[in-house]
């Protein structure tokens, strides 16, 4: 046979590889393979592939096949081992993945136990600082009881036949023997028992100590409370004694649906003598009317010291301008619906409004105002609930135009409405400024720059001042305060907004039981006003500032409006 380096004719016959294959395995005493049989990889061979397979059989073996047995067996075992070694490491960090689950679960868990029994801590160190005081002003802790000075037997002082001589000395003088002397000892007596609280019993009934206030039944429970916190509010809210105007209050709003009552009786205690009723839209605005109309009814027959009175604005929002327009067929007939509302009901309605030009993006506002007002129109949701640009800006223009002509014809004041949108609205209002012989006022005003609050009254307009200026969050109201100097007393009215903007400087007893703003908190605005111009009067208190505050603002809103308190 030729050698295995020199094959031929022979190098890509079947039979040739078989000899081959056989005279390899031959010399190795491996088996050997018959004729016609495909050659079988020789992975165990120690032989040169390149002199033994033929070019077919070394590309089906590959390169590196059959030259290192060694070699192909430890790559397997890199790729085991790092196959092992994965699946230890995805499990150290799912491990790592829930222990920081755990504690941050843990860390919440926490903060809400915090929150949940911070009161819980507060009132408990309250009760161990009040019973610690009851200690220390008790007059058995001295020693000497609270009816008669004499030594009680709990406080004797262990060391008494040291002290027997000065106990004598400091003692009272007894009471004569006899007769007369037991007449006294029983007056005494019985001066004692009556000065004892009824239902005290034992050494404690001796002491000085307030008594322990009853616990009232369930029923009453919150309706003491609940007076407890009037009391508080009225103790540190001081009332003016002029009545009140809030010339800006969405009362047709469905959250004061049922219980309207209640909140023009807290209203009158409050002392508001009348509220605006604002009308946004035509639909709102034949609301506010019959609002109105029903509660003055109501009221001029109330046997109440002072009857709270209703008028209302009418107009449309600039949020609803788009809205309105569609349903009119335009802004002309638009005017022509507002115009026959208006003449048919001049002794309700005292305005037009509410309208204007609202220009601000603003989310944060929109999610404070929009969920609960979308029945009303005061702030609906726009479109998509992107922003507060309800209406396109050519809408809210050609709207507004269509008010002032309204109002220049009617010889009616404005009600305005501005977000963003001061230098076009102030424009508006200089080129009509001639026609409108009562001006009317910018309501809600939140501006904290004073040029804005200026170029409003030098047109001839007043400032209306909500729950805003109580706001000192930054970005909100912080910097209102520091306008209201720049407003004369002349131009300044004060309103509540209600149910938005609920004035931050109302006490905690009190705001619980206002979830939202009514017009009963008017006097915390005021407050707040008054701060603002006390600080420009130092010879005057805060009580006289605000009495002053109010007068001016109830005068305005009167010649304004044409109101009769």
């Amino acid at each position: 046979m030729k050698p295995t380096t020199q094959y031929g004719e022979f190098a890509n016959s079947r039979q040739h590889n078989c000899s081959l294959h056989n005279f390899t395995a031959q010399s190795q005493g491996l088996p050997l393979q018959k004729p016609g049989r495909r050659t079988p990889r020789l992975d165990g061979l120690d032989c040169d592939p390149g002199n033994v397979l033929s070019r077919r059989a070394a590309r089906q073996a590959g390169p590196d096949r059959g030259a290192d047995p060694r070699a192909g067996r430890e790559k397997r075992q890199r790729r085991a081992g790092r196959g092992r070694r994965l699946v230890p490491r995805l499990l150290e960090l799912l491990e790592l993945l829930l222990l920081v689950a755990v504690v941050v679960a843990l860390v919440l868990v926490l903060v809400l136990l915090v929150r949940v029994s911070g009161r819980t801590v507060l009132l408990i160190l309250e009760r161990v600082k009040r019973m610690a005081a009851g200690r220390n002003g008790r007059g058995d802790s001295l020693g000497v009881s609270a009816t008669d000075g004499t030594e009680s037997e709990k406080t004797k002082r262990p060391d008494g036949p040291m002290h027997k001589e000065e106990d004598a000395a400091a003692a009272p003088e007894a009471p004569p023997a006899g007769p007369d002397g037991a007449e006294e000892a029983a007056e005494r007596a019985v001066a004692r028992r009556r000065a004892v609280p009824e239902g005290a019993k034992g050494s404690r009934a001796l002491s000085n100590r307030p008594p322990r206030k009853q616990q009232a039944p369930p029923g009453r429970r919150r309706q003491e409370v609940e007076e407890e916190a009037k009391e508080e509010a009225e103790s540190q809210l001081h009332r003016p004694p002029t009545p009140l105007v809030d010339i800006g209050a969405n009362l047709a709003h469905p959250s004061f649906r049922d219980r309207l009552a209640e909140l023009l009786q807290r209203a009158s205690d409050a002392g508001v003598g009348h509220i605006i009723v604002t009308g946004t839209s035509v639909e709102s605005s034949l609301e506010g009317l019959e609002l109105c109309r029903s509660v003055n009814a109501a009221e001029a027959g109330s046997s109440r010291p002072h009857r709270v009175r209703l008028s209302c604005t009418v107009g449309v929002h600039p949020h609803d301008a788009g809205e309105s327009l569609k349903k009119a067929g335009g802004a002309e007939r638009l005017s022509k619906d507002l115009e026959d509302i208006i003449v048919a009901n001049r002794d309700v309605v005292v305005a037009v409004g509410e309208t204007g030009l609202d220009y601000e993006a603003s989310f944060a506002l929109l999610v404070y105002r929009g969920f609960a007002a979308r029945s009303t129109g005061c702030a609906r949701t726009g479109p998509g609930g992107k922003d507060r640009n309800f209406s396109s800006r050519a809408d809210q223009e050609s709207v507004l135009d269509a008010q002032l002509e309204l109002a220049a014809r009617l010889d009616m004041p404005l009600f305005l409405h501005e977000r963003a949108a001061h230098e076009e609205l102030r424009g508006l209002l200089a080129e009509r400024a001639l026609r409108l012989r009562r001006k009317g006022v910018v309501h809600c005003f939140t501006s904290p720059a004073p040029e804005h609050a200026r170029a409003f009254v030098e047109l001839g307009f007043s400032i209306g001042i909500t729950g805003w200026v109580c706001d000192l969050r930054p970005g909100r109201g912080a910097g209102l305060g520091g306008v209201l100097p720049h407003v004369p007393l002349d131009r300044i009215m004060i309103e509540t907004d209600a149910p938005y903007l609920i004035p931050r400087n109302v006490p905690r007893p009190v705001s619980r039981r206002f979830r939202q703003n009514e017009p009963a908190l008017l006097g915390y605005v005021l407050k707040k006003v008054a701060e603002s111009y006390a600080a420009a009067r130092p010879g005057l208190s805060l009580e006289e500032v605000m009495d002053e505050v109010a007068a001016a603002s109830t005068r305005n809103a009167c010649a304004l409006f044409g109101l009769r308190m």
